[in-house]
């Protein structure tokens, strides 16, 4: 059963659940999530890479000056 003003929405009629029947487009949202996730991932691994390199840095510059 078609959901009003909604082409891609229709009502199951066993269950009453609204599905989204255009799995193009669910599967388009699946895909989006999953590289926002990954992206997240990266961004967070290159953060803490980041931090990692300023504390070894300042650990030589520390060295430089007291050695």
């Amino acid at each position: 059963m078609p959901v009003k003003d909604h082409p891609d929405l229709a009502r199951d009629t066993q269950t009453g659940m609204i599905v989204n029947i255009n799995k193009d487009k669910h599967r388009q949202h699946l895909n989006m999530v999953e590289r926002i996730k990954n992206d997240k991932e990266e961004i967070s691994t290159l953060k803490s890479e980041v931090q990692q390199m300023k504390n070894m840095l300042q650990k030589l510059l520390e060295n430089g000056t007291n050695g």
